[in-house]
């Protein structure tokens, strides 16, 4: 074969070989903008369905045309709210005949609001949010028939972002992110449908934590508080959480016990500030079935 004709098959094969290539960036970048566009289009969708919350001006908009309730400290903090009569899960106003649908709102004895929810048809279905005492947002999120759906946020006293989670139909998908309040970041951590997947975390001086690290949904993580001391220690085996130790701000646990497909199952302590035992509650599947006060401190069983 002659030189000219190995030339001119490198030629043709070296043209193919691109129009793959193109041919295959094209696929993924337009697969990568539709993602986008429908994102945006969504976005869309909710920013003209729902105003902007830190606008003053339209959440007095919403009051003025939502069922209101009143804030209590202590209670109706969550469903049923005083307000509402509940029926086969469903939320109806308490001289209404059909499930509720539109805003509710919560105002404390100043009048101020203090919390939102909205309704279709007798779930929770769209923003929730909830403001302190001083105006300023402690969280907002969003449900979607009953159910945690897209980002949820919570911010500190001072207004510092502190917690950023991705919700899909009530479970964790996505990035979960943790920060301290001084602003440095305190954890990442990956979910799929409920599941965690990967975690790192950090203490607030920035320092890596050594301890905590959750690779394939296996391992350990560790958070700490805002003075760096250890808050809660959760481990991990097959992308379920297995144990769990949190404690006071003191250093002593405040509670422990273990967890079986994510629920709190079997025998969990809690213990009082100075470290001495409250009580025992018994787990199944998530379902307290079994308390007992303690008249003392008891010996640690785990």
């Amino acid at each position: 074969m002659s030189s000219n004709n190995i030339v001119f098959i490198c030629a043709v094969r070296l043209t193919i070989f691109h129009e793959c290539i193109y041919h295959h960036i094209v696929k993924m970048y337009s697969f990568y903008f539709l993602f986008l566009i429908v994102a945006l289009c969504c976005q869309l969708a909710n920013g003209a369905q729902y105003p902007n919350f830190d606008d003053r001006s339209a959440v007095t908009k919403i009051v003025s045309d939502a069922l209101v309730g009143e804030w209590d400290e202590f209670s109706n903090k969550s469903l049923p709210f005083a307000e509402f009569r509940q029926k086969q899960g469903l939320q109806y106003e308490r001289v209404g005949t059909q499930p509720y649908s539109g805003f509710y709102v919560q105002l404390d004895e100043n009048k101020r609001i203090r919390n939102l929810r909205h309704f279709e048809e007798g779930v929770m279905d769209g923003p929730v949010v909830s403001w302190r005492e001083n105006g300023l947002k402690f969280h907002q999120g969003n449900y979607s028939q009953g159910k945690k759906d897209g980002l949820q946020t919570s911010w500190s006293e001072n207004n510092m972002k502190i917690l950023e989670q991705n919700y899909q139909m009530g479970k964790l998908d996505g990035l979960s992110v943790r920060w301290f309040r001084n602003g440095q970041k305190s954890s990442e951590q990956i979910f799929q449908n409920g599941k965690i997947v990967t975690a790192i975390g950090w203490k607030p001086n920035g320092e890596r934590c050594p301890s905590t690290r959750v690779v394939d949904g296996v391992g350990m993580l560790v958070i700490y508080n805002d003075f760096g001391e250890e808050a809660n220690r959760e481990e991990y085996v097959e992308n379920m959480q297995t144990r769990s130790i949190e404690r006071y701000s003191n250093g002593n646990i405040r509670e422990e016990g273990y967890y079986k497909n994510s629920q709190k199952d079997g025998l969990w302590i809690y213990y009082r500030v100075d470290g001495k035992e409250h009580f025992r509650v018994t787990y199944q599947e998530g379902k307290r079935v079994k308390a007992e006060f303690s008249t003392g401190s008891l010996e640690n069983k785990f």
